[in-house]
């Protein structure tokens, strides 16, 4: 069974994969996947193809068995990696490397732990002393209205009496 670029075939004409999809009356995702090599273009639909394209020769856009790359094989039967899964050394390595990892993310964990306490302590240091800072304003307010009242008081005594006092022309 032949495989195609498709993609290749595709820019060379001008389509997109869609309308090319659609001229074989076929889905969109079949085509991106025949496209990407994880399906194959059934042979009988060769001549489906070659009938859209009469001026293109399809021996054009054929991948040799030689270049094509499994993409769907993973592990002892995979030929086209340098990596052999089944490898005790690489499986060590692997291991290793995992183990590794799950050192520096506790690590990074007991960071981010360390650094969460350190700010919920200043959050709490910053929430006392706004308190502070709320009932300081609130004693403020209270001794600025008890001083009004008193002023108040004092200019209807002044005024009962009969007594002059200095107006501050800045007050008016």
């Amino acid at each position: 069974m032949a495989k195609y670029d498709f993609h290749r075939l595709r820019k060379e004409v001008g389509i997109t994969q869609k309308q090319l999809a659609e001229k074989l009356n076929i889905t969109q995702g079949f085509m991106s996947s025949v496209e990407n090599g994880r399906n194959l273009f059934p042979e009988d639909r060769i001549d489906d193809l070659q009938s859209l394209f009469p001026q293109i020769n399809l021996e054009d856009f054929e991948i040799k068995e030689q270049d094509t790359v499994e993409k769907n094989q993973i592990g002892a039967n995979n030929t086209s990696s340098d990596i052999q899964i089944n490898d005790p050394e690489t499986l060590k390595m692997l291991l290793s490397f995992v183990h590794n990892r799950e050192i520096v993310e506790k690590g990074s964990r007991e960071m981010d732990v360390e650094e969460i306490k350190t700010l919920r302590h200043r959050n709490d240091k910053l929430n006392d002393k706004l308190e502070s800072l709320k009932d300081n304003l609130e004693k403020a307010r209270e001794e600025i209205f008890k001083l009004r009242q008193e002023n108040l008081i004092l200019k209807s005594l002044l005024e009962q009496n009969h007594i002059e006092y200095p107006i501050n022309a800045d007050r008016q």
